[in-house]
């Protein structure tokens, strides 16, 4: 039917086409009036828009007061198109009353679902399709995925069907004979068209987590309970408070008082003293960090040394990347790295050790009063820490201002039996050359790599006063030379007992010994 069939005089007769050409097409008293439709405007969000595979588009709109089906074909053409137009006035002709089933799998078979709230009439116009999920719903296999799966089956009716036309006609190849033929068409058959789906569930009854755990830096924690229980909250998602770049050091068991001393082998880095690295050391007290206090002679992880701790009085275990031990942490507030830190070993419970020979009480020699006088040790090199006395004779005023000036360690007497005082020997002290010392200062220069010490000229630093084997070194230590310089773990003994110490190894290498 062409639409100027269309009775325009029926109450509620209005009905509005979208066109392929973007008019909206209305039909009143007038007649089809285009309007242009609106940039917006989609009506392909309902089953009702076919596209087909033959170049033919087919638009149904239903005007619902009557219950009527207008119908638009549009078949493109070579050199043009043909439009056709249908009317029903019963849905029934169309044969649009499909009947469908859904069912879901329940391990034995197919079983329907109980509760169905279909809008949609059967996917015939847009709506929703609610149902309540079955408690036996069980996975199943369908076109090679496994899932929980539900299903609609076509149960009755259908989307229309295949239309057949017999045509009559003279034959070409018959002169004066007629001929029929049958013509079939699909053009009739309107599956629904989904173009957007959209699955949403709602909970209507409350439905715990039968486990619950968090994952933060490393740390498993299990929140079930807090899932539960109304006043209970947690944070799903924790960071660590760190903002600077941090070292985290765990122990098993905790350290108060001290010192406590932890060898870095680090590699030495080059720097810039305006971007020097500076690295701030704390430990976990109950609640929070707190300030360590510290000696750092690795000067922030640039070489190799020795962190000195004083150990926290306060200080708590604590669960941290998934281990409660008891943590240090340092972190980078100052400076940067020209290049990242690099460590061979880090070790607690170290010191420095010197492959070295300590001798007592060796006296050195005699003065003669004359300035710059040398004197040797009998072993070299000598090693940092001598302690080189003159025997003086002072009163006991200038004694007293000794001990003001360098301590009690200034001055040692030796008594007969009857507690008299028969020898002073005075601390005299090293320094790298005499351009600073008064005449006063009793200072001495040593060339440690000789053994030659020497003193000064009474200008510039004190000459030892005369006397006979005054001048002694209480004590001093020599350099072993390149046989000190022993490998990694070639330590294993203690020459004398030291208390609280069990075992000893050297982690790293030594070096720098040599034979002169």
């Amino acid at each position: 039917l062409n639409p100027e069939s269309i009775n325009i005089n029926e109450e509620n007769k209005h009905i509005f086409v979208r066109g392929t050409d973007n008019y909206l097409w209305e039909r009143n008293d007038l007649g089809w009036i285009p309007h242009q439709a609106p940039a917006n405007s989609k009506l392909d969000f309902s089953p009702f828009v076919l596209p087909m595979n033959d170049d033919t588009v087919l638009h149904i709109f239903s005007a619902s007061s009557q219950k009527s089906i207008i119908e638009r074909k549009i078949r493109f053409l070579e050199g043009g198109c043909e439009e056709i137009w249908n009317e029903y006035k019963d849905p029934n002709e169309t044969a649009l009353t499909p009947t469908l089933s859904w069912e879901y799998w329940n391990n034995k078979g197919w079983v329907v679902l109980k509760g169905i709230n279909d809008e949609t009439a059967n996917l015939l116009k847009d709506g929703q399709i609610t149902f309540d999920l079955p408690d036996d719903i069980e996975e199943t296999e369908i076109a090679g995925q496994k899932s929980y799966w539900i299903r609609a089956r076509l149960v009755g009716g259908d989307y229309g069907k295949e239309s057949f036309t017999l045509a009559s006609g003279r034959s070409k190849e018959r002169v004066g004979t007629m001929e029929q033929k049958l013509i079939s068409t699909k053009n009739t058959i309107r599956p629904p068209i989904v173009t957007r789906f959209v699955i949403s569930y709602s909970v209507e009854t409350e439905q715990f987590p039968q486990q619950c755990i968090t994952y933060n830096n490393l740390e498993y924690l299990d929140q079930t309970d807090a899932c539960k229980e109304e006043d209970k909250h947690f944070s799903p998602f924790v960071q660590l408070e760190d903002k600077d770049k941090t070292l985290y050091l765990g122990f098993e068991n905790s350290f108060k008082g001290g010192p406590v001393k932890i060898f870095f082998a680090a590699k030495e880095l080059p720097f810039t003293e305006t971007k020097k690295p500076k690295v701030e050391w704390s430990y976990r007290a109950k609640n929070d960090w707190g300030d360590l206090s510290y000696l750092d002679a690795t000067e922030g992880l640039i070489k190799a040394d020795i962190l000195e701790l004083q150990g926290p009085s306060d200080f708590s275990g604590h669960s941290r990347f998934g281990n409660y031990l008891y943590w240090i942490k340092g972190s980078l507030i100052k400076g940067e790295y020209e290049e990242s830190p690099l460590l061979d070993g880090i070790y607690p419970n170290t010191t420095w050790a010197f492959q070295a020979e300590t001798i007592k009480d060796e006296f050195l020699g005699s003065s003669d009063g004359e300035p710059d006088q040398t004197f040797s040790f009998l072993k070299f090199p000598v090693l940092e820490g001598e302690e080189i006395r003159v025997r003086e004779i002072l009163s006991e005023e200038e004694k007293q201002e000794l001990i003001a000036l360098m301590g009690e360690d200034a001055i040692y007497e030796v008594k007969d039996e009857t507690g008299k005082v028969t020898e002073t020997w005075v601390l005299w002290k090293e320094v790298p050359d005499f351009f600073d010392s008064k005449r006063t200062d009793r200072h001495y220069s040593l060339d440690r790599a000789t053994g030659e010490l020497q003193f000064g000229d009474l200008i510039n630093g004190m000459i030892p006063p005369a006397g006979d084997d005054n001048i002694k070194a209480f004590s001093y230590q020599a350099g072993g030379g390149a046989p000190g310089n022993v490998k990694a773990g070639e330590i294993k003994t203690l020459k004398s007992a030291v208390a609280g110490v069990d075992k000893v190894s050297n982690p790293v290498a030594a070096d720098g010994g040599a034979d002169t």
